[in-house]
């Protein structure tokens, strides 16, 4: 028998990955971090080139621009004020 998971129940369990120390290797956390920002480029555009990492006290992950991407507004924008993507 199977556990079913609403849409809303997924995310709260990846914010709660995301948000707290549940995935405590450094190295397990950055690669579940890279492949939830791959996850959202391989549907909205954008790519990864690199593994997130931790600078300072904050994990980073990079995206950049693609084909895929749609010019103007996407789903990085809110967090491109720069807009470098």
């Amino acid at each position: 028998m199977s556990k079913q998971i609403t849409d809303i129940e997924l995310a709260e369990i990846v914010t709660m990955l995301l948000t707290t120390d549940y995935i405590d290797d450094a190295a397990a956390f950055s690669e579940f971090m890279g492949d939830v920002a791959k996850l959202v480029c391989y549907y909205c555009g954008g790519e990864v080139l690199h593994p997130a990492s931790k600078f300072t006290s904050e994990w980073l992950v990079g995206i950049h621009a693609n084909d895929c991407l749609p010019e103007g507004e996407n789903v990085w924008s809110k967090y491109d004020p720069e807009g470098e993507l």
